[in-house]
């Protein structure tokens, strides 16, 4: 194998690396920075008191799945999860509601855990997805490729015509030799 063969197979290996590890790391849309978020969607482990009576636990097996959504009922208890990251509990949440024959129930959700989130509403701007990378890398090489090749034509026509400006210029002066 040639030098210049090498160094052409060393130069696109380096760049693919690069691409793909670059798009690798932006693949993910959680952001850890700001955890839950309004719209998302997320796996919680807690235990649930109504008026101080232990009603429902859920755990990591059978976690309670919430939608973080301003316009749902429990919207207390939705809005103490924004903010939190994956893995982080809080020790209670806690709120009145009072029902519609006028008696007032108190809430209470303890050890409350996030899991994970099923549906992250980050927008896409975090990140192209993994097809989208592998697209990416194919235009770049795309590119790259057309690239050499204009060279390499510009190359070979520069070269073809002033190949025969040299050969009409050495006929001429081959001839003018001649003459004298």
């Amino acid at each position: 194998m040639s030098k210049t063969t090498r160094t052409r197979i060393l130069t696109f290996t380096f760049i693919f690396t690069i691409l793909f590890l670059s798009s690798i790391i932006h693949v993910t849309a959680y952001d850890k920075k700001l955890g839950v978020e309004w719209g998302d969607r997320v796996e919680v482990a807690c235990e649930r008191y109504i008026d101080g009576k232990l009603k429902t636990v859920y755990t990591e097996n059978s976690p309670l799945e919430v939608a973080i959504d301003e316009d749902i009922t429990n919207y207390n208890f939705v809005s103490e999860l924004v903010g939190m990251k994956v893995g982080e509990t809080k020790p209670s949440i806690s709120w009145y509601v009072t029902q519609t024959n006028g008696s007032v129930s108190y809430f209470e959700y303890k050890n409350v855990k996030i899991l994970k989130i099923t549906l992250d509403a980050t927008p896409d701007h975090t990140g192209p997805t993994a097809g989208n990378v592998l697209l990416i890398i194919l235009k770049v090489i795309l590119g790259i490729a057309l690239a050499f090749l204009l060279f390499y034509l510009i190359y070979k026509l520069w070269k073809r015509f002033m190949i025969k400006k040299c050969v009409k210029c050495r006929k001429n002066k081959a001839i003018k030799k001649l003459q004298n």
